[in-house]
């Protein structure tokens, strides 16, 4: 029997409110609407996205002005879009005050936690090919389109990230957060650069509601020449689900 997959991604809706400063993520202008006597009798518009406030993939060329685009993944390692994936949800995060106002919190999940985590879900003999984290739903704070909060940040310590490049088979990294490091103040991007080394990355991702555990990932974005990203829509099909 079909099983509906868990689709990894919220309504895109106009006039949500961008992560980074940069206006609305999505704007809709319209190009052709039905009228009566007038052609083409279609209703077509244009579609503005700003991919980074949205569910999206990034290629090296993110963090490294030598670094590879969406394209060169399409024709070079197109398995990194599609695949088994596990997805670990933390249940003790250890969130520290990174500011005064003790508004925004950080979390740097160590090596040791990540692998113990892993081990816990998919026990020690694991050929990890793609890892998606989160926190468990219960304690996670979302805002009102259902995006992991982006006050409260999640990321891998430097040793965490190394250790999964480590992996033979490695290539896709996803997160519910609205990017791979938290380095206020600074240009260096030292988690998403090793992660480049062998992975692309997944940012943005809603994983309410789906249970922790193994997956099929189907994740192809847009085969954007030359971009640095692209927006997609990731999907999650259970083991069985044909």
């Amino acid at each position: 029997m079909f099983k509906s997959p868990y689709v990894l991604s919220p309504i895109i809706e106009e006039g949500s409110e961008g992560l980074w400063g940069e206006g609305s993520p999505y704007e809709r202008k319209n190009i052709y609407k039905i009228q009566n006597e007038k052609l083409p009798s279609v209703n077509y518009d244009e579609h503005i996205l700003k991919p980074h406030s949205l569910p999206h993939v990034e290629g090296s060329k993110h963090t490294q002005q030598d670094g590879h685009t969406i394209d060169y993944y399409f024709r070079k390692m197109p398995q990194c879009f599609y695949g088994d994936c596990v997805l670990l949800k933390f249940t003790n995060p250890n969130f520290a005050s990174v500011n005064e106002e003790k508004t925004i919190f950080h979390w740097e999940i160590t090596k040791d936690e990540l692998i113990q985590k892993l081990t816990s879900v998919v026990g020690e003999s694991y050929k990890l090919k793609k890892i998606a984290i989160t926190i468990d739903d219960s304690i996670l704070p979302k805002n009102s389109k259902n995006y992991h909060d982006p006050n409260y940040v999640v990321t891998l310590s430097v040793a965490a990230a190394n250790f999964l490049i480590s992996l033979d088979e490695f290539n896709a990294f996803l997160t519910s957060w609205k990017s791979s490091d938290f380095m206020p103040g600074k240009k260096e991007r030292p988690i998403h650069d090793i992660l480049f080394k062998k992975a692309v990355i997944f940012e943005c991702l809603t994983f309410f509601g789906v249970p922790e555990g193994k997956y099929f990932l189907s994740a192809f974005p847009l085969p954007l020449k030359n971009a640095s990203e692209s927006p997609c829509c990731p999907v999650f099909f259970e083991s069985g689900a044909f």
